[in-house]
């Protein structure tokens, strides 16, 4: 029975992508399944820069194989967990006409 990784890979919309660092300098390896994307560096230290670019990375890779639009870009969302809920609350508070849910659905 084969070990987990120590480090989960990154699944992007387009490509699954491993994480690597060397000298602090985050790594995006796709070298593994049937694309086989390469080894690209991301050019960051920061982990939260570097899922942003390896989003923009992933888009980049898919444009190339044909696999998206290049005009379509990919959306990041800078949207704090209890804005998310009240986004979420509101839009499912709606009347059921409107396509919100019932009052048993939200008070759950």
């Amino acid at each position: 029975m084969p070990r987990n990784p120590s480090k989960p890979p990154v699944v992007c919309q387009f490509f699954t992508w491993r994480l690597l660092q060397r000298d602090g300098v985050y790594y995006a390896d796709g070298r593994g399944g049937k694309h086989h994307l390469g080894k690209h560096s991301l050019g960051t230290r920061d982990r939260a820069t570097t899922l942003v670019l390896l989003r923009e990375l992933d888009h980049q890779q898919a444009v190339e194989r044909g696999l998206a639009d290049a005009a379509a870009s990919p959306r990041v969302s800078n949207v704090s967990i209890p804005d998310g809920w009240k986004h979420y609350l509101d839009f499912s508070g709606r009347s059921g006409v409107q396509g919100g849910v019932s009052l048993g659905s939200l008070k759950r």
